[in-house]
């Protein structure tokens, strides 16, 4: 937190317990209590808090969210006293890249991110504020009573790795914040911002990295023409392919094994650990290993 701004922590000691991810869920926290000190002007003096308490959610609340189940959740809440937001805005606060910061200062991937992984854990996420009135944001988890059945997927285990990473995106901010995920996955990780530059560092390096997760939309060149440029210097490079073109790739467009995972635009933190997982287990002979008609990979995820 910024000088400006008091933290106030109020968590209760008789909590229900869950069964979550802790990386994940701080990673949740992190997200939310940056965007709330980010809505702080710099200089005015304001408040950001978080509060952890148990409820019980009814039928009133049931009514409004029919996906939600009756019974007991940990409420985790964080407030701001800052700059608030219109209705127009609230009504966007979860599209993926969709930010009011001025560029350089945001994502606008934050809550995007933050509701998949709510997600993934069952739970459910709301934001609601006013123009100078400050934001809340409530997430809800549901208590877990029981352990887990181990025949089960564990999909709440984040995907952990201490390879090498190269991410090429002309995208500053996607860039930069698939280098800060990957980070925080345990990941060595360079970022470029274009395919000349990636090629140029990966011929004077080429076994400094193990994998490369490349944009398919660039200035003068593709994500797939990259990577088969750099398939021919290191034919055992791992690669993972990005995009937002959705059906419009498909596994021939890649054959010959020159890319090894497609992940497609918007991603959460952990598809693109995961993807990154993925690309290092495949073989360089591996083809494409894309989704069926380009649909979002969810192997792991």
């Amino acid at each position: 937190m910024p000088s400006h701004v008091e933290l106030r922590r109020s968590i209760s000691s008789d909590c229900c317990p869950l069964v979550a991810d802790p990386i994940q869920i701080q990673q949740v926290l992190m997200n939310l209590c940056t965007n709330a000190f980010q809505s702080i002007p710099e200089g005015e003096e304001g408040v950001v808090s978080v509060s952890v308490e148990t409820v019980r959610l009814g039928a009133d609340f049931v009514r409004e969210c029919p996906s939600f189940q009756r019974g007991e959740y940990a409420l985790i809440t964080v407030r701001d006293t800052g700059c608030g937001m219109d209705a127009e805005t609230g009504a966007r606060a979860f599209d993926p890249f969709f930010t009011t910061k001025a560029i350089g200062e945001g994502t606008g991937l934050g809550l995007s991110v933050s509701q998949g992984i709510v997600a993934r854990h069952d739970g459910y996420i709301t934001v609601e504020g006013q123009p100078g009135g400050g934001t809340t944001v409530r997430v809800y988890l549901p208590s877990r009573h029981q352990e887990p059945d181990p025949s089960q997927p564990n999909l709440l285990r984040s995907p952990r790795g201490r390879s090498s990473v190269l991410v090429v995106d002309d995208d500053e901010r996607v860039a930069t914040l698939s280098k800060r995920i990957l980070e925080h996955f345990g990941y060595s990780v360079s970022a470029v911002g274009s395919a000349t530059e990636a090629l140029e560092r990966f011929r004077y390096h080429p076994e400094s990295f193990d994998v490369v997760v490349a944009d398919q939309k660039m200035p003068g060149t593709t994500g797939i023409e990259l990577a088969r440029e750099l398939k021919r210097i290191r034919v055992d490079l791992a690669v993972v392919l990005v995009s937002g073109m959705g059906s419009s790739l498909n596994g021939e467009r890649v054959a010959g094994g020159a890319v090894q995972v497609y992940l497609s635009k918007p991603f959460t933190a952990d598809e693109l650990g995961w993807a990154v997982i993925h690309a290092l287990e495949k073989g360089p002979s591996d083809p494409g290993e894309l989704s069926p008609g380009g649909e979002k990979w969810r192997e792991y995820s």
